[in-house]
């Protein structure tokens, strides 16, 4: 089985797929809404994360090109919420 194909975008405390709907809600009771969106964001930017990780990954391994430093830091501005 695979994940359901980006992208993810947080909106509050839900992770959507556009035109594919809600694919995960967080939420851990009353008055933690803020701890609820900052997990919705780090999912969210999970499958670019893995995608960084992945060109890290590569570049260690082989000798390949650098990775896109700009990108990888978006990519870290998605995860942590900073990135509007």
């Amino acid at each position: 089985m695979t994940h359901t194909p980006g992208p993810w975008i947080a909106d509050g405390a839900q992770v959507h797929r556009p035109g594919f709907g809600c694919i995960a809600e967080c939420g851990f009771g009353a008055g933690r809404y803020e701890e609820c969106a900052a997990n919705a964001r780090l999912i969210a930017a999970a499958l670019d994360m893995l995608l960084a990780l992945r060109a890290c990954e590569l570049m260690v391994s082989q000798d390949a090109a650098p990775p896109d430093w700009d990108w990888i830091r978006e990519v870290l501005a998605k995860a942590e919420g900073n990135d509007r």
